[in-house]
């Protein structure tokens, strides 16, 4: 359905390890009581993607997010089954600040896959 995706600071773990407790009741209305390997685990979806029928998959956090660890961590995955994709890191935390500056690179991302650029 879709040639490119870029995240900016993800949520690349939800419905996929258990939440605080701050956001349990909260998320567990979106993602159930289980939701680790299911339709809403990228985790999952990662390992059962056609990998001849990927988008284009760029992914940046800031070193100061609190979700850092988290889009490490899926960076590792996705380069443990092999699937391409572009992470990159820069100063900045988790807000509008960080994102307005790395949209940019993003619209660029999509325009390279489009072949508009």
């Amino acid at each position: 359905m879709f040639c490119s995706v870029v995240s900016h600071s993800g949520g690349v773990a939800a419905g996929h390890k258990p939440f605080g407790e701050d956001l349990a009741a909260e998320t567990r209305l979106i993602f159930g009581d289980n939701p680790t390997g299911g339709k809403d685990d990228l985790w999952a979806i990662a390992e059962r993607a056609d990998r001849n029928n990927l988008p284009a998959v760029r992914m940046d956090c800031g070193l100061d997010d609190f979700l850092l660890e988290d889009n490490r961590a899926f960076h590792q995955h996705l380069n443990k089954l092999g699937i391409p994709h572009e992470y990159e890191e820069f100063p900045g935390e988790h807000n509008w600040d960080f994102w307005d500056t790395h949209v940019q690179k993003a619209i660029k991302s999509h325009a390279r896959v489009l072949g508009i650029l």
